[in-house]
């Protein structure tokens, strides 16, 4: 009788149930790779689709936003580069603005020769406004209203003044394209930042060829009318002063307080030529700009007043002239204000209105002379001598 051998059974294609439940970790990886395709399909297109390339469709898309920012920001590097090499030469054109941290607006432009700078305050620059344009040769300084009217301007052909103005401009160039560079490169957002860098929000355009100055800076760019308009309003007011005599009294107290109304910085009391408080304690819009210039108006005990003879010195300007202990102290108390009105106050002041001051030696001198002239007593007598400010 033959033994037959037992037939060998079929194993199945498909995992038992028993087996899966068995191997957990099957059972997990299963699900885990099943839920990950889900939720990265759902959240792109919205629907649930099982898509393995949906992960390498978004790195692609990633990638591909980039080139942009990048583009721009080689086309940036290019033209300061460009801008750098030419500032020890002859200058390009070009319009750099810069929205400072305390909220003036400085606009730097060149253009066909004629080199400006505008520094504003207010919403949208529509403050007081401080204009310097140079044809290389000269320099005409104009103080704006907020309704753009002329306050004060200075025409001045002194060649080294000129000269101190473009190096100093130049000098601020090469300070704001590097720290451009800097804030490109690095891309770091410091909160110490603001502490050390010089320059807010800096923006600069190459105008390459025949291209044309923005209509907003093309109005106020023009060196000839500027110049023209400054010099009427200086002969308007030695028209005054020569006329004196024969203008009434009241018309002449109207016209001067008018004057100084425009001589004063807008929303203050104290700040500028003359001031209009009533009484000690009156301030303007500004309060604390406004404190400062009260105290170093009326609390500055050695001074020279325009036109005047004092400490042996003759002031023949029509501003006062201080101590310099005194500009001291009032360039302290403008900065510690730190508003865009108390530095554009301490611009108009020391860079422009008041660029010296006086300080006080004792000399030995006669102070007692005969009929003859012959002199009899000697001693120490306190002599002014001049000084120039620090910029501000």
């Amino acid at each position: 009788m033959e033994l037959k051998s037992p037939k060998a059974k079929k194993k199945s294609s498909k995992i038992s149930w028993k087996k899966m439940f068995r191997s957990p970790i099957l059972l997990f990886l299963l699900l885990g790779t099943s839920s990950c395709d889900h939720e990265v399909t759902s959240d792109i297109n919205g629907t649930v689709k099982f898509d393995s390339s949906n992960s390498t469709n978004l790195r692609l898309r990633h990638m591909h936003m980039q080139p942009a920012n990048v583009t721009y920001d080689k086309h940036v590097l290019s033209d300061i580069k460009y801008l750098r090499r030419h500032l020890n030469r002859e200058i390009i054109n070009f319009i750099m603005t810069d929205y400072l941290l305390d909220g003036e607006v400085e606009i730097r432009v060149h253009y066909n020769g004629i080199t400006a700078k505008e520094t504003s305050v207010g919403v949208n620059g529509r403050g007081i406004k401080l204009r310097q344009l140079t044809d290389g040769g000269h320099l005409v300084q104009v103080i704006y209203s907020p309704d753009g009217i002329i306050q004060d301007c200075e025409y001045l052909s002194d060649i080294k003044t000129t000269r101190n103005f473009l190096k100093t401009l130049r000098k601020e160039l090469k300070l704001a394209l590097e720290e451009q560079t800097y804030k490109i490169l690095e891309k770091n957002d410091n909160e110490d930042e603001k502490f050390y860098r010089h320059f807010g929000n800096v923006t600069l355009r190459l105008l390459k060829g025949n291209e044309k100055l923005p209509t907003d800076i093309a109005n106020w760019l023009d060196y000839d009318r500027l110049k023209m308009e400054c010099l009427e309003r200086h002969e308007e007011l030695t028209f005054l002063m020569s006329n004196r005599n024969k203008i009434g009294e009241e018309v002449l107290t109207r016209k001067k307080r008018d004057a100084m109304e425009l001589l004063r910085v807008p929303g203050t009391k104290w700040c500028g030529k003359g001031f209009s408080a009533t009484h000690y304690s009156q301030l303007g819009g500004y309060t604390r700009t406004d404190r400062c210039c009260r105290v170093h108006d009326l609390r500055c005990p050695f001074w020279i007043g325009g036109m005047e003879k004092k400490y042996g010195l003759y002031n023949w300007r029509v501003n006062t002239l201080m101590h310099c202990r005194c500009d001291e102290r009032f360039r302290a108390c403008l900065k510690l204000a730190d508003t865009s009105v108390s530095n554009m106050v301490g611009k108009l002041f020391f860079n422009v209105v008041q660029t010296k001051c006086f300080i006080l030696k004792p000399v030995k001198m006669c102070i007692q002379r005969s009929w003859w002239g012959k002199c009899l007593r000697k001693g120490y007598q306190k002599q002014a001598f001049l000084r120039d400010n620090l910029p501000y």
